[in-house]
């Protein structure tokens, strides 16, 4: 019988509330299984997803309508970050079991969840630990975009709507004797505590042995030539972009993401590419969320460790953020806001996503066409632009995601019928950055305003795609040289006034891509 059939059982022999408490369910478990049917990794880990929260999470997530499997997911991720672990399966796999047991989850969740191999863990359960890690790094796979394009769509349920989870009692189930666990032999326990030792140091002395001979996937070649003044950036062995650095694709033979110092510093490949496309910086600067696919294609949204200069897929090629847009980080870098493509099952719309595991929730899916990237102006609260360049403000509510919500309009007191666009937050500025279109092109005046769009104000003309540096002092953006040649550009910000404009040289070849310099 399987662990989870077990703990139904014993749910069923002394109901729901024992697992209200964990020293509770650590005394019942002790009495309950039988000897060889956990072991200790299984019974702490168990044991801190009551303590720790990690159930509770989970049931008012199902509460709220989300999907289990996505629900469990979030829940381990959060279970895992909460014991100091970077394994959100095995934590993934104890809230399914607990849910299982009281008849919230179903058990193809469950095995969905299973660890493919559960380490010994003999240590007791842990007080909460440190803050939250970015997940374990793998090589960037080849991008194989799927078709598909993002659109308007009609408005049919979310996937909370059709999978909602519906509390349900366990099946009825015959009180089983109580069975008492016997003492484990302490011979067995020094045992299987020597070899995983061994294990241990074996696998450690590998990973010393290999240490110098391993190259990262995603490491650029180090082979400026005399008309590219790019270089390799990872022989630094950053662990975040420096503020002083602007994120850019430029679009050449290929396209890849250069950080050029806007100081005049020079250039350093960031990604190897060819098809590598509009990056977006987290709060603390050490990931980057980038896409991968041709112009025109639906696109892969990958995150990048600066530290290790590795990517992984964020989505896993599922679900309906498979093919997205350039995400805006939130505030504290706990979520994406993204506008997602949707797949065969979930509708094209604004999602929220965990940049960690991957687990994307609709926010709002009946809606007109989006444009651009949204940035986030507090906690709870995005600025997104439609097709029709419009500016709109959409609460999240991060404590209900299922909650309905109806985005409000935000226009110029004096000017109702301006065309607005690439809106971008600075926290530090304490202003929302956007352009505001007289004509068909995409270059425009540069305003700044409140983030309900009060006191409002042009700062400038003739720029596009402006964002804040780190700071909130500087702005960068594209404009039109004296040739007619778009170039990245950047100008100070002192006091409301933005200051002379001056092109940031050197820049690698090509044309110009939409750049990011703080987080957005």
């Amino acid at each position: 019988m399987a662990l989870h059939d077990s703990l139904r059982e014993l749910v069923a022999a002394r109901g729901a509330a024992v697992v209200d408490d964990a020293t509770e369910l650590r005394g019942a478990l002790d009495d309950f299984l039988g000897e060889d049917e956990a072991t200790i990794g299984e019974l702490n880990l168990l044991v801190d997803a009551v303590r720790l929260g990690g159930l509770d999470r989970l049931l008012t997530m199902l509460d709220n309508g989300a999907a289990p499997a996505a629900a469990v997911a979030e829940a381990g991720a959060a279970l895992a970050r909460d014991r100091g672990s970077d394994d959100s399966r095995r934590a993934s796999w104890a809230v399914a079991a607990l849910g299982f047991a009281l008849g919230r989850v179903e058990a193809a969740v469950v095995e969905r969840s299973l660890p493919t191999a559960a380490p010994v863990d003999p240590r007791p359960a842990t007080p909460p630990p440190p803050p939250p890690r970015p997940p374990t790094p793998r090589p960037s796979p080849e991008p194989d975009p799927g078709p598909g394009t993002v659109g308007s769509a009609e408005a049919v349920p979310t996937a909370f709507d059709r999978e909602r989870s519906v509390p349900a009692s366990p099946p009825p189930v015959p009180s089983p004797p109580v069975r008492r666990r016997k003492r484990r032999s302490v011979v067995l326990l020094a045992v299987s505590f020597a070899v995983v030792l061994g294990l241990v140091g074996g696998i450690g002395l590998a990973l010393w042995l290999e240490r110098d001979t391993t190259t990262n996937a995603n490491d650029p070649e180090d082979t400026p030539t005399a008309s590219d003044p790019t270089t390799d950036s990872t022989k630094e062995r950053l662990t975040a972009v420096p503020d002083g650095d602007i994120l850019v694709a430029y679009i050449g033979d290929d396209e890849r993401i250069d950080r050029v110092d806007a100081d005049g510093g020079g250039v350093k490949r960031l990604t190897k590419g060819p098809q590598d496309h509009l990056p977006s910086i987290s709060p603390d600067r050490t990931q980057v969320a980038y896409l991968v696919g041709a112009a025109g294609e639906p696109r892969i949204l990958m995150m990048l460790d600066v530290a290790t200069g590795q990517s992984e897929e964020v989505f896993d090629g599922e679900g309906p953020c498979a093919n997205s847009v350039r995400p805006g980080w939130s505030l504290d870098g706990a979520w994406l806001a993204l506008l997602c493509a949707g797949d065969e099952d979930e509708p094209a719309g604004i999602y929220l996503a965990n940049p960690v595991n991957g687990a994307a929730y609709a926010l709002m899916t009946d809606m007109p066409p989006l444009s651009g990237s949204p940035t986030w102006v507090d906690e709870n609260t995005i600025v997104y632009t439609q097709t029709d360049e419009t500016l709109w403000s959409l609460d999240i509510d991060l404590g209900n995601y299922r909650a309905e919500r109806a985005p409000s309009q935000l226009t110029i007191t004096d000017m109702p019928d301006a065309r607005l666009s690439h809106p971008d937050w600075s926290e530090q500025a304490g202003k929302l950055l956007f352009v505001v279109h007289p004509d068909d092109t995409e270059f425009g005046e540069l305003w700044v305003a409140d983030k309900n769009l009060e006191n409002a104000e042009s700062i400038g003309e003739g720029y596009a795609h402006p964002v804040w540096s780190p700071s909130g002092d500087a702005v960068a953006f594209t404009m039109k040289d004296d040739d007619g040649v778009e170039v990245l550009a950047t100008a100070p910000y002192v006091n409301g006034e933005l200051g002379p404009a001056t092109d940031v040289k050197p820049v690698p070849d090509g044309e110009v891509g939409i750049p990011v310099w703080g987080s957005r």
